[in-house]
């Protein structure tokens, strides 16, 4: 295969990239941790599936267990990267950054195949995880709109100076004149400023959680209208990528 240093006009860096069929995939690689130890960073091709890819992740270079993986569908025809599972597979390792690794690491495919999104279904006690990454609800019926506003707005107790909160979910919710693309719009994003206000504020994720898991999602446009934030994480694992 061929490596290029440099296919992408958005970011840069000491990461090598190769060519997989059509598509662009990093080299292995190595970074830090969130305990800043060494973790080694390879990218599987599946040879049953064209369009499968398996990013894992190893506490050292000796590759004899992964500690963490990523499984994913590259979908070049409509530029998406379909997040199928993510997981730390041993509850020892939880919060050693190996979540926010494996975001990176899709977040690179992104950029060098100039893909416009990356999607997946987050299970519910991961939604505010994947919030902190800038990660977004795409929930796309009405009714399902309706009933997280309902359940995860207008039934909780929330703080005062939260209030305009359980204002709007009853407007969406009542509103029969918008057409329901613009209601599901208005939805989600109400959710997602939810979301974003909990995390902020530092409130209880338990007592704030959102009821179920929901579909979420990461588009090229808010990566790189927060690249800075993106930078700063990959500078912090010590990923050698800079989105320009």
């Amino acid at each position: 295969m061929l490596n290029v240093k440099k296919l992408s006009n958005i970011s840069f860096g000491q990461l090598n990239f190769h060519k997989n069929g059509d598509r662009l995939v990093f080299d292995d690689f190595t970074c830090k941790d969130s305990n800043n130890e060494d973790c080694f960073v390879k990218s599987e091709k599946d040879i049953l599936d064209n369009f499968k890819e398996t990013v894992k992740i190893y506490q050292s270079k000796n590759l004899k267990q992964h500690v963490a993986e990523n499984k994913n569908h590259f979908y070049n025809e409509i530029k998406q990267i379909y997040d199928d599972y993510m997981e730390t597979l041993n509850p020892t390792q939880y919060k050693k950054g190996y979540g926010s690794i494996m975001h990176l690491c899709n977040i690179m495919g992104l950029l060098e195949n100039n893909y416009d999104e990356i999607l997946f279904s987050s299970y519910r006690k991961a939604i505010y995880f994947h919030s902190k990454l800038k990660f977004e609800p795409k929930i796309k019926k009405l009714e399902d709109i309706k009933k997280h506003l309902q359940k995860d707005i207008l039934d909780k107790d929330l703080p005062d100076d939260m209030q305009t909160f359980k204002e709007k979910a009853l407007k969406i919710i009542q509103n029969v004149n918008s057409p329901q693309e613009n209601l599901i719009k208005s939805g989600n994003s109400l959710i997602n400023d939810f979301i974003q206000t909990v995390i902020k504020k530092g409130l209880d994720k338990e007592k704030y959680g959102i009821f179920e898991g929901i579909t979420m999602h990461l588009t090229k446009e808010k990566i790189l209208n927060n690249k800075n934030f993106y930078n700063k994480l990959f500078s912090t694992f010590h990923i050698d990528y800079l989105i320009k």
